[in-house]
């Protein structure tokens, strides 16, 4: 094994002991201490970083999703090869059955991308077991969010394989299944995207939030594309247009320039017919018309503080533009500074409620304010949310590590939401609950109940 690590959470050089498998940091026994005594992390998994059995551990865990990925090839090709002899299916002149035959095969080949796709990061990831990573890169491995998320390839495929039943149970004679509008199967559950990942209109690359103008257009803010997607409210697709890049001194000396370009990570739509999107390098809030012309650009950090990890963007009726980042920030639309206030915990996700009140969500926690920063309410229970919206009804929208909860203004637990679980974000229509999903290809939307 490599040498010691030291703590990445304290600014001293204390050598690291524990692993947070919630946070992904290297903990020294000063740190460990405060994860397993304080409430705010009282959801955390802290564990020993080293363990002589750690290497082995890593290697049977992914041998064992391997065996379950290879099993699962084998079962989705046999189930697709059975399905293709379904030629009074595919004979038959019925639109609605055509239809529906081709979403089956789109959403078993949908899932046969998943699991190839999640069976080459597996294999990578054992090849460099051979380099001998230190315990903090094999704690990591174990609780990469991603890597062995084998509910959502299975839950592709359980989508595909119960697809082919209904048509074979349809080319049999059967009743036809009731569709939701896009074709999905399934009452009431939709989906904005076509499954693939990808740059064309209407495809989507890891969107990162969603927002709505005063006549129910969509507007996505696709983070990796770079750009603004423009959706009518039957998710018809309408306009798009690029976040720009931006250039910024890197020798001040010679007026050397550079280029960059992180994605967009936050959207909001005024009610006076803007369009605001954050980014972080640089630290600007970009503003657009409705219809994607551009109109202006401003920092929402001062020059000699290093730019924070934007979280959000949203705005209120009263006309402010509130940016959530290591703290509240309030500005006019032309990006004059109102006011800030630092928030206790890690913030994680930001949404002004109807009645102006700010709501900013941690990994356990919410905490509401006043326009003034002033603490409404507090209340705690979340199990490692991401992201926060409110409905006109005042009902508020977690999106947590295990799918979408709904509390009322309390916080008062009413019910779950959506199929999605590790949602990296939720919005809300009047009409309807948009989530974002881990494959970065589609948004999940549920009617709002």
């Amino acid at each position: 094994m490599a040498a010691a690590l030291n703590c990445t959470v304290c600014q001293e050089t204390h050598t690291a002991t524990h692993y947070c498998s919630t946070c992904l940091e290297a903990l020294c026994a000063e740190m460990a201490n405060v994860h397993t005594k304080q409430k705010v992390f009282k959801f955390h998994r802290v564990q020993l970083l080293d363990d002589p059995r750690l290497l082995e551990k890593v290697c049977n865990k992914i041998d064992s999703a391997l065996c379950g990925l290879n099993k699962a090839r084998s079962d989705l090709f046999l189930e697709y090869a059975d399905a293709l002899p379904c030629r009074r299916l595919m004979d038959s002149n019925d639109p609605q059955a055509l239809e529906r035959a081709n979403e089956v095969f789109r959403v078993v080949i949908e899932a046969g991308t998943i699991i190839n796709s999640q069976h080459k990061a597996l294999v990578d990831k054992r090849q460099s077991l051979q380099d001998g990573l230190n315990p903090f890169a094999l704690r990591a491995i174990l609780s990469d969010p991603m890597l062995f998320r084998t509910d959502l390839w299975l839950t592709e495929l359980k989508r595909g394989l119960s697809g082919i039943n209904e048509a074979k149970d349809q080319a049999a004679g059967h009743a036809f299944p009731v569709l939701a509008s896009d074709g999905s199967p399934g009452v009431g559950f939709f989906r904005m995207g076509d499954g693939v990942r990808g740059d064309r209109p209407g495809q989507f690359d890891c969107p990162s939030g969603v927002a709505f103008s005063r006549v129910q257009e969509v507007y996505v803010c696709d983070a990796l594309n770079h750009r603004v997607q423009v959706f009518g409210p039957n998710h018809k697709f309408s306009r798009m247009w690029d976040v720009p890049q931006a250039r910024v001194p890197v020798d001040p000396r010679n007026d050397a320039h550079q280029h960059l370009h992180t994605f967009p990570v936050g959207i909001a739509v005024a009610p006076w017919e803007e369009v605001y999107v954050i980014k972080k390098n640089p630290a600007h809030v970009y503003v657009f018309d409705l219809e994607g012309g551009f109109r202006r650009t401003w920092k929402y950090t001062h020059d000699k503080e290093a730019a924070p990890h934007p979280v959000g963007v949203d705005v209120t009726s009263t006309g402010q533009v509130v940016v959530l980042c290591d703290r509240v920030q309030l500005f006019k639309p032309d990006g004059t500074f109102l006011r800030s206030w630092t928030v206790l915990d890690r913030p994680e996700g930001l949404c002004v409620a109807p009645n102006g009140h700010i709501y900013v969500v941690s990994k356990t926690k919410c905490h509401v304010y006043d326009q003034c920063g002033n603490d409404v309410a507090a209340w705690d229970g979340l199990a490692d949310a991401f992201g926060i919206a409110i409905s006109h009804t005042d009902e508020v929208f977690v999106a947590e590590a295990k799918g979408v909860r709904v509390f009322d203004a309390r916080g008062v637990f009413k019910r779950r939401c959506g199929l999605t679980e590790n949602a990296p974000w939720v919005a809300v229509s009047s009409e309807r609950v948009y989530i974002g999903r881990l494959d970065g290809c589609m948004i999940e939307t549920v009617p709002m109940q």
